[in-house]
């Protein structure tokens, strides 16, 4: 996972300026046919039932050097409407419509997803870690 613009900043005044953390009540998944990049300019899917889902975590856990988070669910989006294309990239969000993107990573595996299909990530595949 890359940290975006906005994730690095809050990150640096919260702990070296003594400014809050923004509290964040939900984290949301958006998915990518481009790489967004740290300031978030890449392309999210947009319309054709699309829209970002909720995503639980499970507790952080140490993995050798780092520490690790993943989601504590099956990540199901509603079925594409219509043709969301080649989804390349993620994103987590603080809200389900515009927010602010925490982290982003491109996929293993790249996919086309037509009308009708349905991305799913199941419980424990999607982490985020910490080196």
């Amino acid at each position: 996972m890359n940290a975006s613009n906005y994730l690095r900043e809050t990150t640096l005044k919260a702990v070296f300026c003594k400014e809050g953390f923004p509290q964040i009540s939900q984290v949301y998944l958006g998915l990518f046919t481009s790489n967004p990049t740290p300031a978030n300019v890449g392309t999210e899917v947009d319309g054709a039932g699309y829209g970002r889902v909720p995503v639980t975590f499970g507790e952080p856990y140490h993995d050798g050097g780092k520490m690790v988070v993943a989601n504590a669910d099956d990540i199901l989006f509603s079925p594409c409407g219509a043709p969301w294309g080649s989804i390349s990239h993620i994103g987590y969000f603080t809200a389900d419509t515009g927010g602010n993107m925490l982290v982003f990573s491109p996929l293993n595996i790249v996919k086309d997803f037509d009308t009708n299909d349905q991305v799913k990530f199941p419980e424990g595949y999607l982490t985020v870690t910490i080196e």
